[in-house]
């Protein structure tokens, strides 16, 4: 799987852990849930061979890892990500969670970072934490 080049198509997560990412009105992520940190890459988890109870599950596993509340997950496609000259790479290594990808090629300065995450924000379907898990 780690060494499968993410397609086009193919749908990540961006696993929401700050409630202040979510507008409460309209249910949709604010850009700053996309922002990359400190490494100028951003972790998502790729949809790819999992069930829907197996990618909450790594939500919760990120969560706990963080000591953070799973608010919810952004779902958005690769190609979202590459409309803003972004590419997703498969990014498996020892510690990381399971189909774990990064969103690369972000500029350095913060305000075309907050550009690029503003526009996949806008794509990017919210999923509101199954009260079930």
């Amino acid at each position: 799987m780690g060494d499968v080049p993410v397609d086009d198509s193919e749908r990540l997560s961006r696993m929401v852990l700050t409630e202040k990412h979510v507008r409460k009105e309209s249910m949709t992520l604010k850009p700053e849930a996309f922002l990359p940190y400190k490494h100028v890459e951003l972790s998502v988890i790729r949809h790819r061979d999992l069930s829907e109870e197996e990618l909450w599950d790594i939500g919760r596993e990120v969560a706990q890892e963080r000591g953070r509340p799973l608010v919810g997950r952004g779902d958005f496609s690769a190609k979202d990500a590459r409309l803003q000259n972004l590419d997703a790479v498969p990014a498996e290594a020892p510690g990381l969670p399971r189909n774990h990808a990064d969103i690369i090629g972000w500029p350095p300065e913060k305000p075309l970072q907050m550009l690029r995450a503003a526009e996949i924000a806008a794509l990017a379907v919210f999923i509101p934490t199954p009260h079930a898990i």
